[in-house]
């Protein structure tokens, strides 16, 4: 394969007015050095007899890392063709195309993905389940059967444009959204403002968090109060003190109440704090339990504690940032009353705004543990890259992380191309760095590599002054963090708090519809429309003596906008009186 020497070090994914042609209409991924390098070749052969030309893993530029052929692969082709079979269904290679493939679908806005099903069903193939691959139209290749050969041409020629297909999106995403704009957007300001003018503050100096703790049950079931008793560790919850306030929401006056509950273990003075389980989760919860639908709650969990993370940090909800700390737990075999109370005392102890850090809550027991937390590595000649990584390294540590810095002329292995092991591996990355001549780059492709390998994502990219549509396609997929961010090391705190993040938890969202159709039915839709509707509107009419009949009929408006209009009344009648 070709391409220009430009292309090979951006590895950018290009957008869809500046793509006049491509090198190749199919690039084939299968599982290598397995039976399906023989398939693979029986399909290109009858593809290249329909005018399609098509190229594998067999094209990739000796001496190139392995991800950025595959990122110039799936660049210069029209279509990514992906074989699945029992040898590929558990490679984390072919996954990895898949993500990426589903990424440059994202930027062209067409399906660029096909994806071929042969000797292997769909219920096979549990990926395919999730989010936007829920919504890829697949197709079932039986070699046996006459005239598959111009079928699947058919298949791999048509053109599907993504919003025609899109899926039903992220249920953890609209959650998030729905959790972050009807509660946390009101109630986390008013926190911070009231907060230090309440009697209970007054009366309990240093006893007090600010913290708007986020309790995210494993099993989504979320607790009407967090009044409670731990027996076992003899802590005791109770309701200490309320927050009320009132604020207009959607033209209607709408009543918060943050209730502010006292911790106390036996033989201890009591602490003071703001904490919840979301409601919202509660839908994937009644969703699980009464059969609404099929949720993987793992999956939509470790997403819903990823985005609220991403949402409640982001520079442009400055009022909310180090406000929120996420407390994920497995209940009911965790105690949430331990949690809260060591999540409380570490942040009261550390008096810091930064998020602290309650080691490995995520971890698995019986997994792997490197000999450091973190390695963080960056080019030695830049100057603001040393210094971002020194700030980095210098907040994981006070927090009782153990980080490997391979920074500056201290950087020994600089020009090697060994990474000290460890759980998580920061890059600093500037523009200098986007040229992919320089070990640094090299170290990061490797570990990349070894992500792929291991089915899960311990890499950190942190920008530097790089726009979006700068950062290589080959690492766009991972989470990243810009350090032009003032709570950037919030987000890398939080971020490395648990485990690596599986590889299909990457897979594209799609959108967040879904999630706030669901948030919107069982939070709102199956509580007002229970029965007795008719009764209690006749009841609302007689009170406020309104003469006339009101049908039994809830009526959803939903506007191309999506905005919500401050009063529903005044807008149905503009222009008509």
């Amino acid at each position: 394969m070709s391409g220009t020497r430009e292309d090979e070090k951006r590895g950018f994914a290009k957008a869809k007015d500046e793509i006049p042609g491509f090198e190749n209409d199919v690039f084939l991924v299968f599982k290598s050095n397995t039976a399906d390098e023989k398939k693979v070749r029986k399909i290109a052969s009858e593809l290249k007899k329909k005018n399609l030309s098509c190229e594998s893993h067999e094209a990739f530029t000796p001496g190139c890392p392995v991800v950025t052929n595959i990122v110039n692969c799936i660049e210069n082709s029209k279509t990514t063709l992906l074989l699945l079979s029992k040898e590929s269904i558990n490679s984390s290679w072919v996954l990895l195309e898949t993500i990426l493939a589903l990424e440059q679908s994202k930027c062209s806005d067409r399906l660029i993905l096909k994806i071929v099903l042969e000797g292997v069903c769909e219920s096979d193939v549990k990926f395919l389940k999730k989010d936007l691959l829920a919504s890829v139209p697949h197709f079932q290749l039986d070699f046996s059967d006459d005239g598959w050969g111009d079928q699947l041409a058919t298949y791999v020629k048509e053109e599907v444009k993504l919003p025609d297909i899109l899926p039903v999106g992220s249920l953890a995403h609209g959650l998030v959204f729905s959790h972050f704009i009807g509660f946390c957007r009101y109630a986390l300001p008013e926190l911070k403002r009231q907060l230090p003018d309440s009697d209970v503050y007054k009366r309990n100096p240093g006893r007090v968090s600010t913290k708007y703790y986020v309790l995210i049950p494993s099993s989504c079931k979320t607790l009407d109060t967090l009044q409670s008793v731990d027996n076992e560790n003899n802590i005791t919850i109770k309701e200490a003190s309320s927050l009320n306030f009132e604020v207009s929401h959607a033209g209607k006056p709408r009543k918060f109440c943050i209730r502010i509950y006292s911790i106390q273990k036996e033989g201890e003075e009591p602490y003071y704090f703001f904490a919840d389980t979301p409601n919202v989760l509660n839908a994937i919860y009644r969703m699980e339990n009464e059969g609404l639908a099929k949720v993987d709650m793992i999956f939509q969990v470790a997403r819903f504690y990823h985005t609220m993370n991403e949402v409640v940090n982001h520079s442009l909800n400055q009022p909310c940032n180090d406000v929120v700390e996420l407390l994920p737990y497995n209940d009911p075999n965790v105690s949430m009353q331990k949690i809260l109370l060591d999540a409380i005392k570490h942040h009261l102890d550390t008096n810091t705004t930064v998020t602290e850090r309650i080691p490995h809550r995520f971890m698995d027991p019986n997994e792997k543990r490197q000999e450091n937390d973190v390695t963080i590595l960056c080019r030695p000649d830049v100057t603001e890259d040393c210094e971002i990584a020194t700030n980095i390294a210098e907040c994981l540590r006070a927090k009782g992380i153990s980080v490997y810095a391979d920074i500056g002329i201290q950087g020994t292995n600089f020009s090697e191309m060994n990474v000290p092991q460890a759980n998580w591996y920061i890059f600093v990355i500037s523009k200098s760095t986007l040229e992919f001549n320089n070990p640094l780059a090299f170290k990061c492709i490797a570990c990349l590599h070894e992500s792929v390998c291991e089915n899960s994502l311990c890499v950190l990219p942190v920008t530097v002054k790089v726009k979006p549509h700068e950062i290589p396609a080959l690492i766009r997929w991972v989470t990243l963090v810009s350090a032009e961010e003032p709570n950037y090391l919030d987000v890398i705190l939080q971020t490395i708090h648990g485990k690596p993040v599986k590889m299909k938890h990457r897979i594209p969202c799609g959108d967040v519809a879904t999630g706030l159709a669901w948030a919107n039915y069982i939070n709102y839709l199956s509580v007002t429309l229970k029965p007795g509707l008719q009764d209690r509107i006749e009841d609302v009419l007689k009170r406020e003596k309104i003469e006339c009949y009101c049908i039994e009929k809830l009526f959803i408006f939903v506007p191309w906008s999506c905005k919500a209009e401050e009063k529903l009344h005044d807008a149905a009648n503009d222009g008509l009186v």
